[in-house]
């Protein structure tokens, strides 16, 4: 498998490249409302512009992107209950 640490590219194990803090983007599923949510950063969102039909992206005060929502996401990703957590 390959993963990014930090911009670079590995064959290393992603399980140690979160436990060390490399792997900066969290993705989190809620089945009760059927919402993935890919969180990129800590940073505060200061807009949310839907793109999509059910597609939100978070913006920061700088214009960088801070998260990306989907709605009703079983649609939209093949297994979405794969990221509960």
């Amino acid at each position: 498998m390959e993963v990014e640490f930090c911009g670079e590219k590995s064959d290393g194990d992603l399980n140690q490249a979160k436990a060390l803090g490399m792997i900066r983007m969290k993705i989190s599923y809620d089945p009760e409302h059927d919402v993935l949510y890919l969180k990129l950063s800590r940073d505060e969102i200061v807009d949310t512009v839907e793109v999509d039909h059910g597609v939100l992206i978070d913006y920061g005060k700088n214009g960088e992107m801070i998260g990306v929502e989907m709605i009703e996401a079983s649609s939209l990703v093949d297994d979405p209950r794969s990221y509960e957590r």
